[in-house]
């Protein structure tokens, strides 16, 4: 559950960060174009979308895995929940990792990007 606790806190830093991204204009920054400015923005709004997929996806796999499908594996007597739910763990930790790979790719890519278009605040 702590591992839940934790994807739910960094989702819901990400959806703040994705807000303040969204917020930007162009106006307050300098050294760049509109529409070199308009792609760093979706690369780093691309990043995030991933990046609360990765955490928010999971958080609610997780829970119907072990609030909604366990108790139904019980209801109608599989025996081997617990292999049942390694299982589903270990594929969700696996698909999470990927996730993860991909949006800091993402990210480093938006940062890149960034900075070779010298997008800098005023």
């Amino acid at each position: 559950m702590c591992l839940q606790i934790f994807l739910l806190a960094m989702g819901l830093y990400y959806s703040l960060r994705k807000r303040n991204i969204l917020s930007l204009c162009y106006e307050n920054y300098q050294g760049a174009s509109i529409d070199a400015f308009n792609k760093w923005k979706a690369l780093e709004i691309k990043s995030i979308n991933l990046f609360l997929w990765a955490s928010w996806g999971i958080f609610f796999a997780s829970l119907l895995i072990l609030y909604i499908l366990n108790p139904i594996n019980e209801v109608l007597g599989i025996k081997n929940k617990e292999g049942f739910t390694n299982i589903c763990g270990i594929g969700l930790g696996i698909l999470f990792f990927i996730l993860l790979f991909y949006s800091a790719f993402q990210g480093s890519k938006a940062a890149s990007f960034k900075k070779q278009n010298g997008i800098k605040k005023k």
